[in-house]
């Protein structure tokens, strides 16, 4: 096992930690959590506590190894920029 297969084995078992502690007091927490505050910070963003405690930390899961595996096909890839690079790109010209 390789140094970076270690690191994003890590991080992922930290984004998942989450699950654990959500898991163990689901029964305390309330059907519906705020997940956004405005600028008065009231809360104007609701969602309910399974989507809180397993749907935001999968979600950020996904995410990471989207980045990761865009970025190690951008890496392997020679020539015009593909992936991560053309996603990116494709946000700043619009």
């Amino acid at each position: 096992m390789t140094k970076t297969q270690k690191i994003i084995g890590w991080t992922s078992a930290v984004i998942l930690l989450p699950i654990l502690y959500g898991i163990y007091y689901y029964h305390q927490l309330p059907t519906t959590m705020a997940i956004h505050f405005n600028f008065q910070n009231q809360a104007d963003g609701w969602a309910g506590r399974n989507l809180v405690v397993f749907g935001i930390p999968l979600m950020m899961l996904v995410l990471q190894w989207f980045a990761v595996i865009l970025t190690r096909l951008n890496a392997t890839h020679k020539g015009r920029p593909h992936g991560w690079n053309a996603f990116s790109m494709a946000l700043c010209q619009h």
